[in-house]
């Protein structure tokens, strides 16, 4: 009786139990742009060691992958550099019927400072005048990658070796490992009283966009926007339990991919200002273990390759861009001589 007594009580407790989920900060405007110099510094010596170990293999890595030294000190030069990182250089894309060039130009993005929090990320939008609805992204200049060039994971909690982390690693740069089912999005936000609607775009390990809704700007000053799950299911005994594969294949993560405004139709058009502090997510882990004895990566490198091909694609992208980037600046200068002749 006592025993069945004890198994009673037990499959109560089970009924009862439910997870705590972990809460991380995405993007920390803040120290985002210190994040990124300590990224940058650490990917620039992993391309180093990659270009020394092609070396020695009698193969030119710069050859190789951006044709000739000077496209890849060209990239170098940009993809390498904290400055073009910077809050500044981030991007308002406008939907298409809003690209007027007064619009084009007048929409972009400051570091300013919050007597609140200090840095924070400002954007000025211009939307048309003419009373119809409108959206425009920010975007940050290039898109934040989960793994490092050596196979590495970027954010220290998708590293099973380590099992704690100082508060620092536990504010992210755009990219969360080992989220499976996420229970909340927030952000702080400051309004200045208009209707406009914003939301924050994630990325997925599949490229996969999922659009979080935060709701209208009506306000003045700062507030904690969120959006709340409303399929997040609290007991355990009521989930669908499932195994995920693992190596090699990449842990679930999200990734920071873009705000998004929307202007109602009813809402007046023109200069519109909004301010951004951070963006947090409440989520449950995809996997929870131990350290492995044995590091995967360390034999097989197929995360790394994998690191390698998409830095490759995504490189040569940005080569094209300088290139056209310069190529303008040719024509501006051509354009000045003769008008000065």
């Amino acid at each position: 009786m006592k025993k069945i007594a004890v198994s009673v009580l037990f499959l109560m407790m089970l009924a009862s139990l439910s997870i705590a989920e972990i809460e991380r900060t995405l993007v920390d405007f803040g120290s985002y742009e210190q994040k990124i110099g300590q990224y940058l510094s650490r990917e620039k010596q992993n391309l180093q060691n990659l270009v020394d170990k092609y070396k020695q293999e009698g193969i030119d890595l710069y050859r190789e992958w951006f044709y000739s030294q000077e496209n890849a000190q060209k990239l170098l030069d940009v993809w390498f550099d904290p400055t073009t990182w910077k809050i500044e250089n981030w991007k308002v894309e406008l939907v298409s019927s809003a690209r007027f060039v007064p619009n084009i130009v007048d929409s972009y993005l400051l570091k300013v400072q919050s007597k609140r929090w200090g840095d924070v990320m400002g954007v000025r939008i211009k939307f048309p005048v003419n009373p119809f609805l409108s959206n425009a992204k920010i975007l940050p200049p290039f898109r934040f990658t989960p793994y490092y060039l050596d196979g590495s994971p970027v954010d220290p909690e998708g590293d099973f070796s380590k099992q704690q982390f100082t508060d620092e690693e536990k504010v992210k740069n755009g990219i969360l490992m080992n989220v499976l089912q996420v229970k909340r999005v927030s952000v702080w936000v400051s309004g200045r009283n208009y209707k406009h609607l914003v939301s924050v775009v994630l990325r997925n390990e599949d490229g996969v966009e999922e659009e979080y809704f935060l709701g209208p700007l009506f306000f003045q000053g700062w507030r904690r926007l969120a959006w709340e799950n409303p399929n997040y299911i609290e007991q355990v005994n009521q989930r669908v339990l499932q195994r995920l594969p693992l190596y090699p294949r990449s842990l679930p993560f999200k990734e920071f991919a873009y705000f998004k405004i929307y202007k109602p139709q009813e809402e007046p058009g023109g200069d519109f200002v909004v301010y951004f502090k951070d963006v947090a997510l409440s989520f449950d882990r995809a996997v929870v273990q131990e350290e492995l004895d044995i590091d995967d990566e360390k034999y097989w490198q197929i995360l790394s390759k994998q690191k390698i091909e998409y830095t490759k694609r995504a490189l040569r992208k940005i080569i094209d861009q300088v290139e056209l980037v310069e190529l303008e600046k040719k024509r501006k200068a051509a354009s000045q001589e003769k008008t000065q002749q």
